[in-house]
């Protein structure tokens, strides 16, 4: 197996005397040469067993020098600065050998040797004990040495006699004793550099405890919209500015895999791959994977051979049952650290919470037999027999803050229905895409190239969002050469009715509203679709508005520029969904739906952008919806059976777990909708079948509740306390 820091170590026996007379032999890493670390191997932890955790270690040079190092017990590993940077001062290489033999005086002092000649060594380590004199040198704060100084503390090195240094020598010894000393701090020293990020009290708090309470092996369990995101991204900061990370693998459901690329890189500057194939998982260092993707067979005997710093899953309620393939792949990466983020870490019964605690420190909570025995009402087996007493067997693997334990709650908001009527050219032209769809939807393949049922999915959602969209689409299709003569017809009369649409109906109701009861507000529109976002751009410009543009195929440096335009003037931002990843715009308290995606996920990220942590006013969206039109069957699944507008958002991804498989994919709800748009041709039906596509969301929602009471008499304090 390779080790986690590819510092290759081999036990040797110099005498047979005893444990104190053995020396292992380090073979150099590029990471230990950078970063100071050495995993020490199972078969020589032996060797530092009388060590206790973050224990201080002394290397002894030629009987007379020391240098210090620290020993971290959970993770198997020593950290000591100083010795890298002897090893770089004595100009050693990746592959060449250092030996270390614990002291017969002492079990945390060990003598060092290098494959050099002693007084090379010791001309090295005269220097070094001089660079260990800065701090006499009247710093009074190493931790934030202003890099402009080291020209004065070369007159002062001069001043205080003895051999020569460098400025690049003394530069070096100063970052490193800054280093050394940050490392040993017990507080966090990375949040001075997160720029630009609204982080609060309980989040420094889950990072504190995560990284030296529970040893980076933790349930991240906070409640939806709490931030656990921002926690595990604060995390990989602290460790990285640590130098105890370097290989990083984050494992999210699919559709979330984006929205952490684009989170990560936004608010932490932080850049991971996505990994689509083989060739990122083994050249990137920082990779985020679907869950889907590293349970396929092809991939397993990667992750099995390969060791990962830090491993991060979200949505971790998916490893609920040890039986499954996603459970098994977590069992058996090897990682130092692991989080495992969920707000629901019991959904059907309490061994979904063993499971998931046994995955970060396992035996800690028993045996399974031993913990259903104890621990598991024989009745509810959400319920715990013995309450307090299993809160304090976890309470060392899991943090958990509530709204109630925080004290946050976000500003009201108000969801506004707006029914939008379609003027006679525009109904003309929904009614000739609901032939096109009765007469060929079935008769199309979903795989053939060109005009297939995803095309005419395509049209259908077009439609309702703007016809000059609708257009564009319809002629590119008929540039084809291989479509049937019927089709062909239909198509032209499609394009023929899309041409006479001057002003959309949507449009007119936005302008009005902008010209009116929004002016001088700032105001966020969606919409799915490039061709629509120009359209609504031009019209407003046409009337003196200005207008962003907000799109996916924009560089990050542009994305910042049209956030920042937004947040600096009173504007309209026009966004793709693209807006609706990652980015902040809590700055923000109009947001105005111009086309809803049947994909309710789209939606909720989409609220999610402006009602979240940091929002300070009465939050309103306005949706918008075309009156008898399949937005109207959209717009009453997402109200009345999802009831999505009165959830917090992160909610859904929580109701979607207890889904049957079939819907449990929001694409698939995409494909059951059009299936019945395709089927049935009165409204009243199309109505009808939607609502028994609902009733799967309410049976969902009914065991998500049943699953938050069942945390909340485990998890949460009393009311009294």
């Amino acid at each position: 197996m390779v080790l986690p820091f590819c510092c290759k170590v081999s036990f040797v026996i110099t005498t047979q005397e005893s444990k104190a007379s053995q020396s292992a032999e380090f073979s150099l890493s590029e990471h230990f040469l950078e970063n100071g670390i050495m995993q020490v191997s199972s078969s020589l932890r032996p060797h530092f067993s009388f060590l206790r955790d973050h224990e201080e270690v002394v290397f002894q040079i030629l009987g007379k020098y020391e240098l210090l190092g620290s020993y971290r017990k959970g993770s198997s590993f020593i950290l000591s600065l100083e010795l890298r940077s002897l090893c770089l001062s004595l100009k050693l290489k990746p592959g060449q050998k250092i030996w270390i033999k614990r002291s017969v005086h002492s079990h945390r002092i060990f003598d060092v040797s290098f494959p050099h000649e002693e007084a090379t060594v010791d001309s090295v380590m005269r220097a070094t004990v001089r660079a260990r004199a800065i701090p006499q040198l009247e710093l009074q704060s190493p931790a934030i040495l202003p890099l402009n100084s080291v020209s004065d503390w070369m007159k002062r090195w001069d001043l205080s006699g003895g051999m020569s240094i460098s400025e690049a020598q003394l530069t070096r010894f100063l970052d490193v004793y800054v280093e050394e000393k940050n490392l040993k701090k017990k507080g966090l020293i990375g949040l001075e550099d997160v720029q630009g990020i609204d982080y609060y009290p309980h989040q420094v708090e889950a990072v504190r405890k995560a990284i030296f309470d529970c040893h980076g092996r933790v349930l991240l369990a906070d409640e939806v919209g709490l931030g656990k995101t921002i926690e595990a991204g604060l995390i990989i900061h602290e460790y990285a500015k640590r130098r105890e990370v370097q290989r990083i693998l984050i494992v999210t459901p699919a559709s979330l895999t984006r929205q952490w690329q684009s989170e990560l890189k936004l608010k932490f500057d932080l850049d991971f791959e996505l990994a689509l194939g083989s060739e990122a998982l083994e050249q990137e260092p920082r990779v985020i994977v679907s869950l889907d993707t590293v349970k396929l067979r092809r991939y397993q005997g990667y992750f099995a051979q390969n060791t990962y710093d830090l491993v991060i899953v979200d949505e971790a309620h998916k490893l609920k049952n040890r039986k499954t393939l996603n459970y098994q792949f977590v069992k058996k990466i090897s990682s130092k650290f692991l989080l495992l983020l969920t707000a629901t870490p019991i959904q059907n019964e309490l061994l979904e919470l063993y499971n998931l605690i046994h995955l970060l420190a396992p035996g800690a909570l028993g045996t399974l037999q031993q913990f259903r025995k104890r621990h598991v009402h024989p009745v509810n087996r959400r319920l715990p027999v013995q309450p307090e007493e299993l809160k304090k067997m976890i309470e060392p693997h899991m943090i958990r803050n509530t709204r109630r334990s925080t004290s946050l709650n976000l500003p009201p908001r108000r969801v506004i229905m707006q029914e939008v009527v379609f003027g006679e050219p525009e109904r003309l032209l929904y009614d000739q895409l609901e032939s096109l769809i009765h007469d060929f939807y079935f008769m199309l393949s979903s795989e053939r190239q060109g005009m297939n049922q995803l095309t005419m999915m395509l049209f259908q959602k077009l439609m309702t969002s703007s016809p000059q969209a609708l257009l564009e689409s319809v002629s590119g299709v008929l540039g084809r050469n291989d479509l049937g003569f019927e089709i062909r017809d239909s198509l032209l009369k499609l394009e023929t009715y899309a041409k006479e649409v001057s002003m959309p109906a949507k449009l007119r109701v936005v302008l009005e509203l902008l010209e009116n009861e929004l002016k001088g507000e700032r105001v966020l529109i969606f919409t799915q679709f490039r061709r629509t976002q120009t359209v609504i751009s031009e019209a407003l410009k046409s009337k003196g508005i200005t207008v962003h543009l907000f799109y996916g195929e924009m560089s990050s440096k542009q994305k910042e520029a049209v956030v920042k335009q937004f947040k600096d003037g009173v504007s309209v931002l026009v966004s793709t969904d693209a807006g609706s990843e990652g980015q902040n715009l809590q700055f923000a308290r109009y947001m105005i739906n111009y086309d809803l995606p049947w994909n309710p996920m789209k939606v909720e990220q989409r609220i999610g952008r402006v009602h979240r942590l940091g929002q300070k006013h009465e939050v309103f969206i306005l949706n918008l919806f075309v009156k008898d039109t399949i937005e109207e069957h959209i717009v009453h699944l997402l109200q009345r059976k999802i009831k999505l507008f009165e959830r917090i958002v992160g909610e859904l991804e929580m109701i979607l777990g207890y889904m049957g498989n079939e819907l449990s994919d929001m694409d698939s709800l995409d494909r059951k909708i059009m299936e019945i748009v395709a089927r049935y041709r009165e409204h009243r039906e199309q109505m009808q079948h939607i609502d028994q596509l609902g009733e799967e969301f309410v049976k969902a929602s009914s065991q998500y509740s049943k699953s938050i009471m069942a945390q909340e008499q485990l998890f949460e304090d009393g009311p009294n306390d």
